[in-house]
């Protein structure tokens, strides 16, 4: 455990601490998993706090002794099943198993009749955000545990929101949702004419929900590794009635940057306060492509993409972030955010 230093990514301040505490370096080291943040209140002296902790879990290559600072008496291992107890008998940190159950194996931490389904959503790299949120959301409408299920996919803002959002009851969370996503693809549609040459990038529901009564158009898709869901994006368009081709990522980024195209539209995981944006690895290089080649980067976001909080969300290792620089407009937002 270590503070953040003000202006200091969470990230860094975890390689720091671990450097300064351990001996460990990125040369021994390879991040594993970023969590969702754990709220906790503690009583220092006689004084309540309260912190934020930022869970982050390590692969350690060999298994080398720490190497103490003086901060420190000794070390030991632990089981990660030791955890709870030691918890529980108060001999930690306060709910430093909880933390662990946000990046050892979310889905495990759920009771047993959730499993499988957490373990989808866990597992998923195809569906898009807005899909899993629904899935999100009605796991919890089963009686998951709202934030074990908001940490199975810590990037994607709408399976936080709608996790979140899902524990109460008297809303109708799988209808906000589908309504969002039509509200958001209407808006998106009005960027489409007949006949114009669109690319697009990963896989949208938002965005496909968008291609959904347009006029005909081109439309080249990045294949989208890994997973290769832009197979599964031109199956859609074509279905739609446009005329789709799938096309290596390094090619479409090409393409884009000579101006082959007239638009790129893509969706989001998640719409940072600042204007940056969260997708798949792979977008930030198209949008830079984008501006080279003047095309309007456009990305189709609905409200329950919105993070909420002020410190970015923890990136799986398949995301990045979106320089809002690099982002022509952000489209499709018009309803309220879920607290």
């Amino acid at each position: 455990a270590c503070a953040v230093a003000p202006g200091e990514a969470v990230l860094a301040a975890a390689w720091r601490e671990l450097d300064e505490e351990t001996g460990w370096g990125e040369g021994e080291l390879t991040l594993v998993r970023a969590g969702l943040p754990v709220d906790v209140d503690d009583l220092v002296g006689k004084q309540m706090f309260h912190f934020r902790v930022h869970p982050f879990l390590f692969d350690l290559a060999q298994k080398t002794e720490p190497r103490l600072c003086v901060e420190h008496t000794e070390a030991r291992w632990v089981h990660p099943d030791e955890v709870l107890l030691l918890t529980v008998g108060r001999e930690t940190v306060p709910d430093l198993d909880e933390t662990l159950a946000r990046v050892w194996d979310p889905p495990a931490a759920l009771p047993p009749q959730y499993r499988p389904e957490a373990r989808f959503i866990f597992d998923d790299r195809v569906s898009g955000a807005g899909e899993l949120a629904k899935r999100a959301a009605v796991l919890v409408l089963a009686g998951a545990p709202p934030e074990r299920v908001a940490a199975l996919r810590p990037t994607m803002a709408p399976v936080v929101n709608a996790a979140r959002a899902a524990a109460h009851r008297s809303r109708d969370v799988l209808a906000e949702l589908t309504a969002a996503t039509l509200q958001a693809a209407a808006v998106a549609r009005s960027e489409l004419r007949a006949g114009m040459r669109l690319a697009t990038f990963s896989r949208s529901s938002t965005v496909a929900t968008a291609l959904q009564g347009a006029a005909p158009l081109q439309v080249l898709c990045g294949l989208s590794e890994p997973g290769g869901e832009g197979k599964l994006v031109a199956a859609a368009a074509t279905a739609a009635g446009h005329d789709a081709e799938v096309v290596p990522d390094d090619q479409l980024a090409l393409r884009v940057a000579a101006g082959e195209v007239e638009l790129v539209l893509v969706g989001a995981d998640a719409v940072l306060a600042n204007g940056e944006v969260v997708n798949k690895v792979g977008s930030a290089s198209l949008a830079r492509a984008a501006a080279a080649g003047g095309v309007p980067f456009v990305v189709v976001a609905d409200d329950w993409k919105t993070w909420p909080d002020e410190v970015p969300p923890p990136l799986e290792p398949s995301f990045e972030v979106v320089a809002a620089a690099d982002i022509t407009r952000v489209v499709g937002g018009a309803l309220t955010l879920p607290s």
